[in-house]
């Protein structure tokens, strides 16, 4: 379709994206940065038609079809407290949420710490895509950073994994074909603009804060082994973006983001 050609970048960013890596095949951007990050300037951009290894949380996969996706991840050199290194996914996901809000009506959301969704009825969600961080601390800096988004933009209903929470794709809310260059452009511009601030010292907390789903909701939070960490209702994020959940007891639970899922209680 018109629109949709990832090879040429095309961008109205100042630095992020100039050097720019497309693949028609890769099995992850995020790990082909990963191996090429010494040689590699900050802000390059490695984008896909393809992967055939798709990295997810917790060690899990993320495969699309051929030509329905964004999948893109950024190499970063930030040298930043290595305490900030939260600040990078909270980002994302801001800016994820924007560029979708500014070329479809479909109304997403975010839910911690890392999914693009769209609430649905009664406190669930459908899952539009996830976000990676993956990072190198020295002398508790944070030296380098890949950060990657995964989204399903143009997957039709029948190629969509059979998963609890579902998933879904911006063609199957919005109902039309979606052109993931402009979107892709618009994400990375979002992400410029975010970093920027960030590197003047402006948290993007409070932007991501607000487009949380899973605050006031009734989670369950368990290791990637299933093992109960918590259970009881989402309350806020702290600034470094653990998530604070109130038990029956009353007691404050702060939860940070490795290894855990969230679940609504009462269903996935």
């Amino acid at each position: 379709m018109r629109n949709d050609n990832l090879l040429d970048p095309a961008l109205e960013t100042h630095w992020l994206g100039k050097k720019w890596h497309f693949f028609e095949e890769v099995d992850s951007t995020n790990g082909w940065l990963i191996l090429h990050q010494i040689e590699l300037a900050h802000g390059a951009v490695a984008t896909a038609d393809y992967q055939t290894a798709g990295k997810g949380r917790q060690g899990r996969t993320w495969v699309t079809p051929r030509g329905t996706a964004v999948a893109v991840s950024i190499l970063l050199k930030p040298n930043w407290p290595a305490a900030r290194a939260t600040w990078l996914t909270m980002m994302a996901g801001v800016a994820a949420v924007n560029a979708i809000r500014q070329h479809t009506a479909v109304p997403v959301a975010l839910k911690w710490p890392n999914d693009v969704i769209v609430p649905a009825e009664g406190g669930g969600w459908r899952k539009l895509g996830g976000i990676l961080l993956e990072g190198n601390v020295l002398a508790e800096r944070l030296e380098t950073a890949v950060l990657g988004l995964g989204l399903n933009v143009n997957v039709p209903p029948a190629d969509l994994p059979l998963v609890t929470p579902p998933a879904t794709s911006l063609l199957v809310e919005s109902g039309v074909v979606v052109a993931r260059r402009p979107l892709l452009h618009t994400f990375l511009q979002e992400l410029e603009q975010l970093y920027e601030a960030a590197e003047a010292g402006h948290s993007p907390h409070p932007a991501w804060r607000a487009l949380l789903h899973t605050l006031g909701q009734q989670v369950i939070i368990r290791t990637a082994a299933g093992e109960l960490v918590a259970q009881g209702l989402a309350e806020d994020v702290s600034s470094e973006g653990q998530l604070l959940v109130r038990d029956d007891d009353g007691r404050l639970h702060p939860i940070p983001a490795g290894d855990v899922s969230v679940r609504s209680k009462g269903g996935e």
